[in-house]
């Protein structure tokens, strides 16, 4: 039996390397280590945000350092569901969303990098989020599908 590559985990593998259960982790929290437990510490994610985040005014990218999901893309619990940081931040940037089909465009290029500056971030249509890949080019094929909508 090959066992889950975390290691003390003695399960067997599955997928990625991983147990069922730190893959499920990783697919849910996009860390295969996040337990519920961890989740108490989604109060520093929120304060991040709400002092770091939203006060930050610079134009380099401001990278999210809590979890990310399986693109990249800073994730958090919200609301009582796994919300994408740039969606969250977009909205308490520029407020809602004209449409529920908007996304959250990165101008800097780099939200799957877990860019979180608000000053990187608009609402776009998602034809006007692919044309993005144009000017920032895709870095693969697989990502230039991949877009940051509410997940």
């Amino acid at each position: 039996m090959i066992k889950c590559a975390i290691d003390g985990c003695d399960k067997p593998k599955r997928k990625r390397d991983w147990c069922v259960m730190h893959y499920a982790r990783w697919m849910r929290h996009g860390d295969p280590l996040l337990t519920l437990i961890d989740r108490a510490a989604n109060g520093e994610a929120r304060k991040f945000i709400d002092e770091t985040v939203l006060s930050y005014e610079g134009d380099e990218c401001l990278p999210w350092p809590f979890g990310k999901n399986g693109s990249g893309y800073g994730s958090f619990w919200h609301d009582g569901e796994m919300q994408i940081v740039s969606r969250v931040v977009c909205e308490k940037a520029n407020g809602p969303p004209p449409t529920h089909e908007h996304e959250a465009a990165h101008s800097c290029g780099k939200g799957h990098l877990a860019c979180c500056t608000k000053g990187h971030l608009s609402w776009k249509t998602h034809a006007e989020n692919m044309a993005d890949l144009i000017i920032h080019g895709p870095r693969n094929q697989r990502e230039a599908f991949q877009t940051d909508r509410a997940v």
